[in-house]
Protein backbone atom coordinates (compact mmCIF):
# COMPACT_ATOMS: atom_id res chain seq x y z
CA UNK A 1 0.00 0.00 0.00
CA UNK A 2 3.04 2.35 0.78
CA UNK A 3 4.23 1.88 -2.74
CA UNK A 4 0.80 2.58 -4.26
CA UNK A 5 0.94 6.06 -2.62
CA UNK A 6 4.31 6.63 -3.45
CA UNK A 7 4.11 6.10 -6.88
CA UNK A 8 1.66 7.78 -6.99
CA UNK A 9 3.32 11.31 -5.46
CA UNK A 10 5.51 10.53 -7.77
CA UNK A 11 2.93 11.72 -10.91
CA UNK A 12 3.00 15.32 -11.76
CA UNK A 13 -0.60 16.51 -11.51
CA UNK A 14 -0.33 20.00 -13.70
CA UNK A 15 -3.28 21.88 -13.52
CA UNK A 16 -3.85 24.47 -16.88
CA UNK A 17 -4.20 27.90 -15.28
CA UNK A 18 -8.02 28.75 -14.90
CA UNK A 19 -8.87 24.92 -14.00
CA UNK A 20 -9.50 23.00 -11.29
CA UNK A 21 -8.28 19.59 -10.10
CA UNK A 22 -10.95 16.67 -11.22
CA UNK A 23 -11.94 14.33 -8.03
CA UNK A 24 -14.59 12.82 -6.31
CA UNK A 25 -17.76 12.14 -7.79
CA UNK A 26 -17.99 15.64 -9.87
CA UNK A 27 -14.75 15.29 -11.07
CA UNK A 28 -15.76 12.18 -12.46
CA UNK A 29 -18.68 13.75 -14.34
CA UNK A 30 -16.24 16.12 -15.51
CA UNK A 31 -13.78 13.88 -16.98
CA UNK A 32 -16.53 12.54 -19.10
CA UNK A 33 -17.84 15.62 -20.10
CA UNK A 34 -14.23 16.69 -20.89
CA UNK A 35 -13.99 13.38 -22.97
CA UNK A 36 -14.29 13.99 -27.06
CA UNK A 37 -15.24 10.08 -27.63
CA UNK A 38 -16.02 7.43 -24.93
CA UNK A 39 -15.49 4.04 -26.72
CA UNK A 40 -16.08 0.25 -25.53
CA UNK A 41 -13.58 -1.53 -26.91
CA UNK A 42 -12.78 -5.35 -27.39
CA UNK A 43 -9.93 -8.04 -27.60
CA UNK A 44 -6.90 -6.19 -26.36
CA UNK A 45 -3.87 -7.46 -28.28
CA UNK A 46 -0.16 -6.35 -29.36
CA UNK A 47 -0.94 -4.38 -32.76
CA UNK A 48 -0.01 -6.47 -35.88
CA UNK A 49 0.55 -4.79 -39.20
CA UNK A 50 -2.91 -5.34 -40.41
CA UNK A 51 -4.45 -3.60 -37.10
CA UNK A 52 -2.52 -0.41 -38.21
CA UNK A 53 -3.58 -0.65 -42.00
CA UNK A 54 -7.25 -0.72 -40.59
CA UNK A 55 -6.83 2.26 -38.25
CA UNK A 56 -6.83 5.88 -39.44
CA UNK A 57 -3.78 7.92 -38.82
CA UNK A 58 -5.63 10.14 -36.25
CA UNK A 59 -6.42 7.40 -34.00
CA UNK A 60 -2.74 5.77 -33.65
CA UNK A 61 -0.03 7.29 -31.28
CA UNK A 62 2.68 9.39 -33.43
CA UNK A 63 5.81 7.24 -33.98
CA UNK A 64 4.67 4.26 -31.72
CA UNK A 65 4.97 0.22 -33.19
CA UNK A 66 4.40 -3.01 -31.73
CA UNK A 67 5.35 -4.51 -29.52
CA UNK A 68 4.47 -1.05 -27.53
CA UNK A 69 0.85 -0.32 -29.20
CA UNK A 70 -2.41 -2.63 -28.64
CA UNK A 71 -4.99 -2.53 -30.65
CA UNK A 72 -8.74 -2.80 -29.94
CA UNK A 73 -11.59 -3.55 -31.59
CA UNK A 74 -14.59 -0.94 -31.31
CA UNK A 75 -17.50 -2.63 -29.88
CA UNK A 76 -19.64 0.65 -29.22
CA UNK A 77 -19.46 4.53 -29.27
CA UNK A 78 -21.03 5.81 -26.20
CA UNK A 79 -20.02 9.44 -27.48
CA UNK A 80 -18.14 10.66 -30.50
CA UNK A 81 -18.12 10.62 -33.76
CA UNK A 82 -16.44 9.27 -36.97
CA UNK A 83 -14.85 6.49 -34.45
CA UNK A 84 -12.99 3.54 -36.36
CA UNK A 85 -13.70 -0.33 -36.28
CA UNK A 86 -9.94 -0.27 -34.52
CA UNK A 87 -7.97 1.75 -32.01
CA UNK A 88 -4.38 1.32 -31.15
CA UNK A 89 -2.74 3.11 -28.54
CA UNK A 90 0.25 2.80 -26.65
CA UNK A 91 0.67 0.41 -24.14
CA UNK A 92 1.79 -3.30 -23.51
CA UNK A 93 -0.58 -6.27 -23.25
CA UNK A 94 -0.13 -8.64 -20.13
CA UNK A 95 -2.59 -11.96 -19.07
CA UNK A 96 -3.68 -10.67 -16.19
CA UNK A 97 -6.84 -8.59 -15.13
CA UNK A 98 -6.52 -5.10 -13.78
CA UNK A 99 -10.11 -4.74 -12.64
CA UNK A 100 -10.72 -1.07 -10.77
CA UNK A 101 -10.91 -1.64 -6.90
CA UNK A 102 -13.07 1.38 -6.00
CA UNK A 103 -16.53 1.90 -6.36
CA UNK A 104 -18.02 3.41 -9.02
CA UNK A 105 -18.06 6.00 -10.10
CA UNK A 106 -14.39 5.43 -9.97
CA UNK A 107 -12.78 8.25 -8.12
CA UNK A 108 -9.04 6.91 -9.67
CA UNK A 109 -7.32 4.85 -12.04
CA UNK A 110 -7.29 1.07 -11.62
CA UNK A 111 -4.15 -0.23 -9.98
CA UNK A 112 -1.32 -0.15 -12.62
CA UNK A 113 -1.63 3.12 -12.70
CA UNK A 114 -0.42 3.82 -9.72
CA UNK A 115 2.81 1.94 -10.40
CA UNK A 116 4.60 4.83 -11.18
CA UNK A 117 3.15 6.38 -14.94
CA UNK A 118 0.24 8.02 -14.27
CA UNK A 119 -1.50 6.33 -16.06
CA UNK A 120 -2.49 2.18 -16.99
CA UNK A 121 -0.84 1.47 -20.07
CA UNK A 122 -1.17 -2.32 -19.10
CA UNK A 123 -4.09 -3.59 -21.08
CA UNK A 124 -5.36 -7.90 -20.30
CA UNK A 125 -5.16 -9.68 -23.29
CA UNK A 126 -8.51 -10.00 -25.38
CA UNK A 127 -9.74 -7.99 -22.51
CA UNK A 128 -12.55 -5.07 -23.16
CA UNK A 129 -12.33 -1.27 -21.69
CA UNK A 130 -13.79 1.78 -21.57
CA UNK A 131 -11.85 4.22 -22.93
CA UNK A 132 -12.47 8.26 -22.72
CA UNK A 133 -10.01 10.04 -25.43
CA UNK A 134 -9.41 13.49 -26.23
CA UNK A 135 -7.61 14.84 -29.19
CA UNK A 136 -3.22 14.83 -28.51
CA UNK A 137 -2.24 17.40 -30.78
CA UNK A 138 -3.81 18.35 -34.23
CA UNK A 139 -4.90 15.24 -35.54
CA UNK A 140 -4.14 12.18 -32.65
CA UNK A 141 -6.38 10.65 -30.19
CA UNK A 142 -5.20 9.64 -26.74
CA UNK A 143 -6.74 7.93 -23.69
CA UNK A 144 -3.80 9.42 -21.62
CA UNK A 145 -4.83 12.61 -21.03
CA UNK A 146 -6.30 12.86 -16.81
CA UNK A 147 -3.48 11.41 -14.41
CA UNK A 148 -4.14 8.95 -12.30
CA UNK A 149 -8.02 9.12 -13.28
CA UNK A 150 -10.31 6.19 -14.80
CA UNK A 151 -9.99 7.08 -18.34
CA UNK A 152 -8.86 3.76 -19.72
CA UNK A 153 -10.74 1.25 -16.88
CA UNK A 154 -11.26 -2.88 -17.57
CA UNK A 155 -14.59 -3.82 -17.97
CA UNK A 156 -16.48 -7.33 -17.53
CA UNK A 157 -18.72 -6.89 -20.30
CA UNK A 158 -22.26 -5.68 -20.85
CA UNK A 159 -23.79 -5.38 -17.61
CA UNK A 160 -20.43 -3.92 -16.12
CA UNK A 161 -21.36 -1.38 -13.20
CA UNK A 162 -18.64 0.91 -14.90
CA UNK A 163 -20.28 0.83 -18.32
CA UNK A 164 -23.89 1.70 -16.98
CA UNK A 165 -22.59 4.67 -14.97
CA UNK A 166 -20.78 6.09 -17.60
CA UNK A 167 -23.37 5.95 -20.09
CA UNK A 168 -26.29 6.95 -17.50
CA UNK A 169 -23.93 10.30 -16.97
CA UNK A 170 -23.61 10.59 -21.20
CA UNK A 171 -27.33 10.55 -21.54
CA UNK A 172 -27.85 12.63 -18.76
CA UNK A 173 -24.95 15.40 -19.89
CA UNK A 174 -26.83 15.57 -23.24
CA UNK A 175 -30.38 16.05 -21.53
CA UNK A 176 -28.97 18.87 -19.92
Amino acid sequence: MLAAIASAWLCSLYTPPGETVLSGVEGTRQLIARAEAVVWVTGARTARPKDIEKAPVEWQPAGAGPPNVVAFDVHGVLKGESVPRVIIVEGTVSDADDFNEYSVPYPGVRSEGRKGSCFADVYKRGGQFLLLLVRAGANRYTPYWAPLLPVNEQIRGTSDPWLAWVRNEIASQRGA
